[in-house]
């Protein structure tokens, strides 16, 4: 009688096989692809750039954000000025932007390009969005 007892009660301690296989089926169709999509939409959040040498932080490719004076349009490059330096800054193709004013504050979005030859940095797929 007591081995029936003490069968009844190791089978209760028994994992089960079944709601492991059901809950890494959970995980691996439903967590993971969320977290794969919110860190995709964490790496296009732009990083905020206050100063000229905070460009070093950032690899090609990431997307930043800073406020600078528009100078001038040379070809297909924007020049604008931020922290005493020039940045060269290529529009969207095709996109519907305002045409930027002479001597104005604009926040600039887009994609980073470093030179490694040289010190210039290149903004292409840029936003320009009035400052206040």
């Amino acid at each position: 009688m007591q081995s029936r007892d003490a069968d009844q009660t190791n089978s209760e301690h028994e994992p089960r096989n079944g709601g492991d296989a059901f809950a890494r089926k959970v995980a691996g169709f439903v967590i993971l692809p969320i977290i794969l999509i919110a860190t995709y939409f964490i790496s296009q959040i732009p990083y905020t750039v206050s100063s000229f040498r905070q460009f070093d932080d950032y690899a090609n490719g990431k997307r930043v954000r800073f406020t600078g004076t528009y100078r001038e349009l040379v070809g297909d490059f924007s020049h604008v000025d931020f922290d005493g330096e020039t940045i060269l800054v290529v529009v969207q193709p095709g996109e519907n932007q305002l045409s930027p004013d002479a001597g104005a504050k604009y926040c600039v979005t887009g994609e980073l390009q470093r030179s490694w030859q040289s010190s210039s940095v290149t903004i292409t797929n840029a936003e320009f969005l009035p400052s206040n």
